[in-house]
């Protein structure tokens, strides 16, 4: 939701992935209720392009990665791993190349560090970031800014 209010790039998989939460009708009922129309047509977009372009096998694999990172950015956060260690550099460039890369190629490196410090700032983002461990938001920001950063990223 909050990338849709404060139009931050999302591509169709991550929406469509977001609205099969449990809660997917409170969240469409609470976009619809801040956004209109608006929300309603970019709902039903992702949902029509999502239905096009993606199976239920490829949401899964979607779900099932993310976990997978989180899984493993928390196990480097609860072992105290610096997020410039080589580690975790590595698990910045498997995120980045599964999620970041779907965005626009003429995404700059500085808008790619802007969408990481975007993404860990927003309310709802940041809850969900702090479920999983207080020091998440924080490393996967670091982490992933420092990957950007030495990697060119964003000018792909």
């Amino acid at each position: 939701i909050s990338h849709l209010i404060d139009d931050i790039p999302i591509d169709e998989i991550e929406l469509y992935a977001g609205l099969q939460h449990p809660s997917k009708n409170k969240v469409k009922k609470e976009l619809i209720d801040y956004m209109g129309a608006a929300a309603a047509e970019k709902i039903m977009q992702a949902q029509n392009k999502a239905s096009e372009t993606i199976d239920k096998d490829t949401l899964k694999e979607f779900q099932s990665e993310m976990d997978i990172f989180c899984k493993a950015i928390l196990l480097l956060v609860e072992e105290g791993v610096s997020p410039l260690s080589d580690e975790a550099q590595e698990w910045a460039g498997w995120i980045y190349q599964r999620r970041m890369q779907r965005f626009p190629s003429g995404m700059t490196m500085d808008e790619a560090v802007q969408f990481i410090e975007m993404e860990v700032s927003q309310p709802k983002s940041r809850k969900q970031f702090d479920a999983v461990h207080p020091n998440f938001a924080n490393y996967y920001r670091e982490m992933m800014v420092e990957y950007i950063s030495n990697t060119g990223c964003g000018t792909h």
